[in-house]
């Protein structure tokens, strides 16, 4: 499929984009923290205040390179644009959590900043999706593990993200549509790289955290690899049939909800 045509799923992203806007959760923002905020383990504190795992630095960039490489798809760059935008309100929800917990303190969920230059359209989608998978998953335990307050904004962001991923995910299974055999299993390769990089990461700085909320690290870190596994299979599958078919999908019910996604 040419980067000048429109991609069949651009429209259905759209109106997703557009109408979640109107169906945030409800957050109860004069709930009380439980527990108190000046009891509130620092390992949860530090994760909270790590703003690159809420909104992307590359954000802006991909909008800008959406623009310049898809002229003939508006309805994918406004798409990108508004889940930028999604990610900005995740910030914004953090900050004015992390003020209602600790009101006197020094942490605030500033944007982070990267000084790596910007690796292609299709590398920083997939740091996207590794970010959100990653993220998302810690997110769901804080949301069992926590509950009142700190449940219901951590629910309102996995809700968004789960989205995110799905979106993300469908655009690199029909971006990497049409690489031959050898250079999809490069790119296979490359991702699990890039996940199991993100993931030791993400184990190192948040372990006091896992453990605060009484799971193993290594219980973690088997639930975010089945995970990977999965959407891996959607979007590089090892079988060109399976492949057909996902875009076959696309092309045939572009208003279809994404597969795998409970809830959007």
């Amino acid at each position: 499929m040419s980067n000048q045509h429109e991609w069949s799923r651009s429209r259905f992203w759209l109106c997703h984009f557009l109408h979640n806007r109107h169906v945030r959760l409800r957050i109860e923002w004069n709930r009380p923290i439980d527990p108190p905020g000046e009891g509130l383990p620092a390992s949860l504190r530090a994760f909270l205040t790590r703003a690159g795992h809420f909104e992307s630095p590359w954000g802006p960039w991909l909008v800008r390179q959406g623009m310049r490489r898809w002229t003939g798809d508006p309805a994918y760059v406004q798409s990108l644009r508004l889940l930028v935008k999604e990610q900005r309100f995740h910030r914004q929800l953090v900050e004015q959590l992390l003020e209602v917990m600790t009101p006197s303190s020094e942490f605030t969920a500033g944007r982070g900043k990267t000084r790596r230059p910007a690796l292609g359209m299709r590398f920083e989608l997939s740091v996207l999706f590794i970010e959100d998978l990653l993220t998302n998953s810690t997110l769901e335990v804080l949301v069992h593990a926590a509950g009142g307050l700190i449940g219901q904004v951590c629910s309102q962001i996995v809700r968004d993200r789960a989205a995110h991923l799905a979106f993300v995910a469908e655009r690199l299974t029909m971006e990497y549509a049409a690489f031959n055999f050898v250079r999809r299993n490069l790119r296979r390769a490359r991702l699990r790289a890039m996940f199991e990089a993100a993931l030791m990461l993400r184990l190192r700085e948040n372990r006091r955290l896992l453990y605060d909320c009484n799971l193993l690290p290594r219980v973690f870190a088997g639930h975010c690899r089945a995970r990977f596994r999965q959407w891996l299979e959607r979007m590089v599958p090892y079988h060109r049939e399976v492949l057909l078919q996902s875009l076959l999908q696309q092309a045939e019910k572009p208003f279809d909800p994404p597969q795998g996604l409970r809830r959007i």
